[in-house]
């Protein structure tokens, strides 16, 4: 433990301030000679420091997977690269007339026209063409760019995922004339022999029930951790009951494997070091199986510590034995310490080192034998009764312990709180030990088909009935809430998300959020449900729909589900757009209100925060659902918001002929209408102080966008392009508004006078 805590500030100094290396190496050997010649605690705990950054400025800025970007800043935007594909192809997608695909690959050499360079790291590659496979040597043309960052705040932030992997850059091929496969099998041996056993380990576990996918995959992911087998609903089931663990291979199923292993052992009286030297193999050979995921590694890391310390005759301190796997794990990889699985995996398994015995102390006595009968004076119902309520009250404090200890980690990455937590997984945790020991019992009478199916189909009934519990739980009442890890909770907030295509609006107020328009079904899925997840978002006051396009509108079915909207707005004006017309099908289906609204009409966002509908009219003739969609003014105060959606020329000009009031301090245009939007006479008109305006629509160039901005600078207006600033939060008070862009930080501030 005390290495451990002299190695972490070490690492964050690294990870803070870059250091020239040698100098630290200087240092290092300086402490080092210290704390041999004299064995003072304070130059060993510099020494640990030391050692360790240099270790994370190795592997953070030192990184061979930044070579790509260090091409692209020396001016090679393109090349040949030659590797090994290192995960299985995912569809991404068609384009240029062909199919694309994503993988990993290990970058072998780069012939960048000038030299051949023979590196050795991994890339993300986008690639043309029919789809290589694991262990493939490829060979592609590609041209060199950095993993895209986040838009939106809440969006998943893949490129820094992916760098903390050692993963800077992405390569993408456009023609399938670019992409060849060299050769097959040329991937790790030892890998390829895990993958080739893993198949048929999933052949064998699902035998006899392949005719329900959904159960079979339940059953893949908790015995193998195959995750792609089940749905992304299922998983966000599991994750509402916190119970999404069990979807990765980790601590819980290295503990139910061991707990398995010396089961199946104890008939045979193997005892310590003689289980020691059957455990530790076992779950290095699961973990390899598996994937060699982290979290399998990380566990079977503290198990052989814990199980280790049999062979030089040391009790096994738990605290000490975790801190050793941290230190593995670090030395190999000091990147561990920032990712999310690293630090949920060890603290949780420290909560219940340090909670669980607290827990169990005052339930244990509840439910055991008079504390002064003679062991041996117990009756068979008594020791049977003990062992029970033994088991249960450490299955509770264990579950109570881990689930406290999740809490942080929830709470900060997920912005999620799960109470149901602590009662499912009083259910599911048995549950899956006995689906993984079904598996087990599976595989060792695979070689008798009637006997093994047998074990596959009471395996179906366990994985049914978890998927039963978890949906119980997860629409349980207060099962699981969201919460926000914002301080800064402005009076009014309009934050303007980067959909392309579409456009999502979330208003808040007071505790009141209302959503306008909410993009495609990918896009909610991506952006909105994210970002109002890391708001704290459980339900919305209101629902707005400008128009029918479907890239405005087409998650609706997904917002009325997650978040029942209290009230569902749309214009009176109808359209033909598909999209639209399925919506009012699904809103009649299930009995859901909706209100038309007219010119005129004024909601309340919240106290003091209201909104106007101006435009379209009834009755209004036009040909495209774009140029009937709503307008609305958000009135806050002095300060003026005009939200135009798509409405484009025809809306603004009608708004300007028919002498409407559109005087605004920002004004937020689509971006995605096939018509002039944002004209000089519609600025001079709306006189705004900044002018925001989503990707696509008419203006499709980077020059004209520039034009655009010119001439909205040339009205006294800064324009947001959200081509550079991605979202943009429009923040209200008494005194003013605040704009400010999330991706280049881009601010406005202007204080009423």
């Amino acid at each position: 433990m005390g290495i451990l805590v002299c190695a972490i500030p070490g690492i964050l100094l690294s990870e803070l301030l870059p250091c020239w290396l040698p100098a630290a190496g200087l240092a290092a050997v300086c402490f080092a000679i210290a704390t041999f010649r004299r064995g003072g605690l304070a130059t060993f705990a510099l020494l640990v420091c030391t050692v360790f950054l240099i270790r994370h400025e190795i592997d953070w800025r030192e990184n061979a997977g930044r070579t790509p970007i260090e091409l692209l800043s020396n001016g090679t935007s393109a090349a040949q690269f030659t590797g090994i594909v290192t995960s299985d192809p995912v569809t991404a997608g068609y384009a240029y007339r062909a199919p694309h695909f994503h993988f990993e690959m290990r970058v072998e050499e780069i012939n960048n026209g000038f030299e051949i360079i023979k590196p050795a790291f991994p890339i993300q590659v986008y690639w043309s063409g029919p789809a290589p496979a694991w262990g493939d040597e490829v060979s592609l043309v590609a041209s060199i760019g950095p993993v895209p960052a986040p838009r939106n705040p809440g969006e998943f932030d893949y490129s820094g995922y992916l760098a903390r992997r050692g993963i800077f850059a992405e390569l993408s091929s456009q023609y399938p004339e670019d992409c060849h496969v060299i050769a097959h099998g040329k991937g790790n041996p030892l890998l390829a022999l895990a993958r080739t056993c893993r198949a048929g380990l999933e052949r064998r576990i699902t035998l006899g029930i392949e005719d329900d996918p959904e159960i079979a995959g339940l059953i893949e992911t908790i015995t193998l951790g195959s995750k792609q087998d089940t749905s992304p609903e299922d998983r966000e089931l599991f994750q509402h009951v916190g119970a999404l663990h069990l979807f990765v291979v980790n601590g819980l199923h290295i503990a139910l494997l061991a707990t398995i292993v010396g089961l199946l052992l104890k008939p045979l009286r193997i005892y310590r070091r003689g289980f020691a030297a059957i455990i530790i193999p076992t779950l290095f050979a699961y973990a390899l199986v598996t994937g060699l995921n982290p979290g399998s590694v990380r566990a079977a890391i503290m198990a052989a510590v814990l199980f280790g310390a049999s062979f030089v005759e040391r009790r096994p301190f738990s605290l000490n034995s975790l801190a050793a796997a941290a230190l593995i794990l670090l030395l190999w990889d000091t990147n561990e310490l920032f990712k999310t699985g690293f630090q949920f995996s060890f603290g949780v398994v420290a909560a219940i080192i340090l909670l669980a015995k607290l827990v169990e102390r005052p339930i244990l006595p509840l439910g055991v034998p008079d504390e002064y009968l003679p062991r041996r004076l117990w009756s068979a119902w008594q020791r049977l009764s003990n062992f029970g309520w033994r088991w249960v009250t450490g299955l509770v404090a264990v579950s109570t312990a881990a689930s406290l200890g999740a809490v942080p980690f929830n709470a900060g990455y997920f912005n999620l709180i799960t109470p149901s937590a602590l009662i499912a997984n009083l259910l599911l945790v048995p549950l899956a030990f006995c689906i993984l020991a079904e598996s087990i019992f599976s595989l060792l009478t695979s070689w008798v088909t009637p006997v093994a199916t047998l074990f596959n189909n009471t395996n179906w009934l366990l994985a049914r009935t978890m998927l039963a519990i978890v949906h119980f739980f997860a629409w349980m009442p207060a099962g699981h809430f969201f919460v926000s890890t914002s301080a800064h909770l402005p009076e009014c907030r309009i934050t303007v998300l980067d959909l392309e295509p579409g456009q999502a609006i979330v208003m808040q107020a007071s505790g009141s959020t209302w959503l306008v328009d909410c993009g495609n079904a990918a896009n909610y899925s991506r952006v909105v449900r994210p970002f109002l997840q890391a708001n704290g978002v459980n339900h919305l006051d209101g629902f707005v729909l400008t128009h029918g396009a479907s890239g405005s509108i087409g998650g609706y079915d997904d917002v009325i589900e997650d978040y029942a909207p209290r009230d569902i707005y749309e214009s009176s004006v109808t359209d033909r757009s598909s999209t639209r017309r399925t919506f009012h099908q699904v809103l009649e289906k299930e009995g859901t209100p909706k209100t038309s609204v007219e010119p005129g009409n004024e909601m309340e966002i919240g106290p003091g925060v209201s909104c106007t509908v101006l435009y379209p009219p009834a009755g209004l003739a036009v040909n495209t659902a774009a140029d009937k969609s709503l307008v609305l003014r958000i009135e806050y105060g002095a300060t003026r918001v005009l939200l135009m959606a798509d409405s484009g020329f025809t809306g603004e000009h009608w708004l300007i002929d028919h002498a409407q009031d559109v005087r605004s301090d920002v004004v937020v245009l689509g971006g995605q209408s096939a018509d002039l939007e944002g004209t000089d006479e519609f600025i001079a008109a709306a006189h705004p102080a900044a002018v925001i305006r989503g990707p696509g629509g008419f203006f499709m160039t980077a020059t004209a966008e520039r034009n655009w901005a010119a001439g909205v600078y040339r009205h006294g207006a800064t324009p947001f392009l959200q081509s550079n600033t991605g979202a943009v939060t429009i923040e209200l008070d008494k005194a003013g508004e605040a704009v400010t862009g999330f991706v280049n930080g881009q601010r406005l501030t202007r204080r009423n006078d």
